[in-house]
């Protein structure tokens, strides 16, 4: 990792992210991607580059993290092929962190609310039905 990140080179450095995000060692990639992301701010590949980051946050289980970077990305790329997965998982992402009744709320609030509003918006998407189940989940276990 350290001869890595030490390369002057971020084709190396991208090439050795893409590989580690290819065999899921999550870390390793995501701190490539940090690194490299400055390289590739104003490149075509930057859009791709910022998704696979934002999934290596979201794949190490760093919620707050991942949501936030999802966010972003919904917010830089709002024409995005991708715009909608991000937009998804950026609910499915308060819905994981939603905890029991008896606990503080919020996340469940902004749950329901997240993904109500990915159903509203992209009422053709493959993920409606799933959306739609976790909403009444969610609903069932607050009351």
């Amino acid at each position: 990792m350290n001869k890595i990140l030490k390369s002057k080179d971020p084709a190396f450095k991208l090439k050795m992210a893409d590989q580690f995000y290819a065999k899921k060692k999550w870390m390793k990639a995501y701190t490539i991607y940090e690194d490299v992301i400055p390289y590739y701010k104003t490149t075509p590949q930057f859009q791709d580059i910022y998704y696979k980051y934002a999934y290596t946050t979201f794949n190490q289980k760093d919620y707050a993290n991942a949501e936030n970077l999802f966010k972003t990305f919904l917010e830089s790329f709002p024409n995005s092929p991708r715009a909608e997965e991000m937009e998804y998982m950026r609910a499915y992402i308060f819905y994981l962190q939603s905890p029991k009744a008896e606990l503080d709320q919020t996340n469940t609030y902004k749950a329901i609310s997240n993904l109500q509003t990915f159903v509203n918006t992209h009422p053709q998407s493959v993920r409606i039905t799933e959306a739609n189940r976790y909403i009444d989940e969610l609903r069932k276990n607050w009351r």
